[in-house]
């Protein structure tokens, strides 16, 4: 194969992983399989509530809660250290650099 067609080829199987991968979410949609509520309290002593569900998407199932946005993240195997990084730490770590 002349080396002028190996970026035509390595596009062409770029293309074609992105188009299985679009006809797999479109033939196996994520589906809700439960919800629930997770709790936890943050350093001041409040307790916080999140709307938390479980989804299946191409056969895994994730655990995933609703950030007070409304934006549903990946809990990432600890739903209260991924709350606190995205929420109160967050905020805590811009408060610090604005000092």
């Amino acid at each position: 194969m002349p080396l002028k067609l190996v970026p035509f080829v390595i596009l062409a199987l770029g293309l074609a992983i992105i188009v299985y991968g679009l006809w797999q979410r479109q033939m196996n949609p994520p589906r809700v399989i439960s919800t629930g509520v997770f709790s936890f309290t943050d350093k001041a002593g409040t307790l916080l509530l999140f709307p938390k569900r479980v989804v299946a998407v191409g056969g895994f199932e994730t655990t995933e809660v609703q950030l007070p946005g409304g934006t549903w993240i990946d809990c990432r195997g600890d739903c209260e250290a991924t709350i606190k990084a995205e929420t109160t730490e967050f905020w805590d770590s811009q408060m610090r650099s604005r000092r």
